[in-house]
């Protein structure tokens, strides 16, 4: 018989009112600031080789979304060869919603654990496919230390407790990654929407 498969929910609900000493220490001395699709993050690259452009001038995006965030200068015939962010989940700000890049994305981790919910459209309604998987050290396990969401996927990131909190007592120092982006991230108008699993898709 084929195991049933539990549904997947948030581990920290609700999230916690205030950030612990250390995420505040963590978040000052990156520079980090609130993400809009959960989390924090800082900019710590941006190439000063720009490279044409792979991807139609329109926007990948379904309306809703906030508006864009566009560095000077921005031109949309032209792509940054790479970008790279700090990426940080808190007990406080413990979900990054479901969101897609155009370009693929390599992810290293410093600290902490997550799990990953990564959805990958096919050519037709009901041909994609889903992957789930946690990131943190326990490598023999399983864990990733290093992943690559490839371009067009959405994707989401749950925190996970630090190893060894008691499950009705979850604790967590935060996760912190580095995200590149290679051609580089734009910020550009609107926000793409899953239709699955609607706790970790924002409301519009």
């Amino acid at each position: 018989m084929a195991e049933e498969r539990q549904p997947l929910r948030p581990v920290f609900d609700p999230p916690a009112s205030e950030e612990r000493a250390d995420a505040r220490a963590l978040v000052a001395a990156l520079q980090l600031r609130a993400h809009p699709e959960g989390g924090y993050y800082a900019e710590t690259y941006a190439s000063a080789l720009t490279i044409p452009s792979p991807y139609p001038a329109a926007p990948a995006c379904s309306g809703g979304g906030p508006a864009a965030e566009q560095r000077a200068g921005f031109d949309v015939a032209l792509r940054r060869a790479a970008t790279a962010i700090f990426y940080y989940l808190t007990p406080a700000r413990p979900t990054g919603v479901f969101h897609r890049n155009r370009s693929p994305i390599v992810h290293a981790l410093h600290k902490g654990r997550a799990r990953y919910v990564v959805i990958h459209p096919g050519p037709q309604p009901g041909t994609g496919t889903v992957d789930s998987f946690v990131v943190g050290q326990d490598v023999a396990r399983g864990e990733k230390l290093q992943w690559v969401v490839p371009g067009g996927a959405y994707k989401a990131t749950i925190l996970q407790p630090d190893p060894g909190c008691p499950a009705a007592a979850p604790a967590s120092g935060g996760m912190l990654i580095t995200e590149v982006t290679a051609p580089g991230f734009e910020h550009l108008v609107g926000e793409e929407r899953a239709a699955e699993l609607q706790w970790l898709v924002r409301g519009s």
